[in-house]
């Protein structure tokens, strides 16, 4: 480990404790909002790849094209937002549903449109595990929130989850061979 790597890892940690010392409580949908625009930016930025545009290149690397909100790689069929790949996004996007969990309806209710983009920015990465994560936390969420108050309805609203996950699972072949193959 160098110097410099430690001392940015350092700053990284120091910065995020700031942030979110400053926000609060109201981190979450702070973090929420900050997503939802990277995710705008990240649908416009595939929308223009997926018709054969090219963004130019403002980092100099070979494997990837960035303009800094937006990054492309290779023929860009995957959206990696911001980050250096698919899964890292997806990881991000992935953090800020979790932070609602077990109060989804609270985000639904008052940030219906943003979820739509958000979601469709991690259905547009094609990420194996955000896709496992989300599955995860809808999972979850459903159980948190409906054992609360019908806890007869849990395990059949549990089961059908499980059903329509089962079938997007063997519906996609990306998903089965690339879970079954590092599996």
């Amino acid at each position: 480990l160098s110097f410099n790597g430690a001392m940015g890892f350092l700053l990284k940690i120091t910065f995020g404790y700031i942030v979110i010392n400053f926000v609060g409580l109201r981190f979450k949908i702070v973090y929420f909002k900050v997503l939802y625009f990277l995710s705008l930016i990240s649908l416009f930025g595939y929308l223009f790849n997926v018709l054969g545009f090219n963004i130019p290149n403002l980092i100099n690397s070979s494997a990837v094209k960035s303009i800094i909100f937006f990054t492309q790689q290779g023929e860009g069929l995957r959206n990696s937002g911001m980050f250096w790949e698919p899964g890292a996004f997806a990881a991000y996007i992935c953090l800020g549903f979790f932070l609602y969990m077990g109060n989804i309806k609270e985000l639904l209710k008052n940030h219906k449109f943003r979820v739509v983009i958000v979601l469709a920015a991690l259905i547009t990465t094609y990420s194996t595990t955000g896709y496992f994560v989300l599955f995860l936390i809808i999972f979850l969420t459903l159980f948190l929130e409906y054992s609360k108050k019908n806890r007869i309805l849990t395990l059949p609203i549990l089961i059908v989850v499980l059903m329509i996950g089962q079938i997007i699972y063997n519906s996609n072949d990306f998903l089965k061979n690339k879970f079954e193959s590092q599996l």
